[in-house]
């Protein structure tokens, strides 16, 4: 298997961090594999939670104008005490919780993130976060996650073979990423991206019944 690729959870997987989870596998080589949970709204204030997240940073000096030519040359900015944010912050998983992942498909922010696909770029830059959050031109083009997700060498195949994922080489990334709205605050909205993920595969749930006479449940 040759990252990015997509996993989907199945069924039977119950861990609350991995059930009926989309991940986006961005590593994958013979140490593990490393990615980021797709469709885990979190009931936090993004406002407040990316906010914290930017006055640590800073207050660590790991990022300044100064250190950071590139978006000198933007002239940005940096102060965000009247920033809006109207994403959901999303969980991406049980490793790096206090990080901040951002996934976007701004191609003039490609220099300073991780190219995933032709049209998807990943950071945790704090600079790239500023210039996502204050810029209303790139209010759809981005989702923010808290922590990722890995397994240890050979991990991920074993839970492939055993029937825990299916494995989806290809994707569209605009499909899987950008085309809800997690701000509507939508019910079960994890169980529906999921539901609706299997669907545009022409797949449904109910195929991976283990027998007539269990129930999925899909909660």
């Amino acid at each position: 298997m040759k990252a990015p690729f997509l996993i989907i959870a199945l069924p039977q997987v119950k861990d609350p961090y991995f059930h009926q989870s989309i991940v986006l596998i961005t590593d994958h080589d013979e140490f593990g594999s490393e990615g980021i949970v797709l469709n885990n709204p979190i009931t936090l204030d993004s406002k407040e939670v990316i906010s914290d997240w930017l006055a640590e940073e800073e207050s660590s000096k790991e990022s300044s104008k100064e250190n950071s030519p590139f978006l000198n040359a933007f002239n940005y900015d940096f102060s965000h005490e009247h920033i809006e944010i109207e994403d959901s912050i999303f969980l991406g998983g049980p490793v790096q919780e206090e990080s901040l992942f951002t996934l976007h498909s701004i191609r003039e922010l490609s220099s300073i993130s991780i190219q995933v696909t032709p049209t998807l770029f990943m950071s945790t830059h704090p600079d790239i976060i500023k210039m996502l959050i204050e810029d209303e031109n790139y209010f759809k083009r981005k989702r923010f996650f808290l922590g990722c997700s890995a397994w240890k060498k050979d991990q991920l195949e074993n839970e492939i073979k055993a029937g825990d994922w299916m494995h989806i080489p290809s994707f569209d990334s605009d499909s899987i990423l950008f085309n809800f709205k997690p701000q509507e605050n939508t019910p079960n909205l994890k169980q529906k991206i999921w539901t609706d993920f299997l669907g545009k595969e022409g797949i449904s749930p109910f195929n991976f019944m283990p027998s007539h006479d269990q129930e999925l449940t899909l909660n």
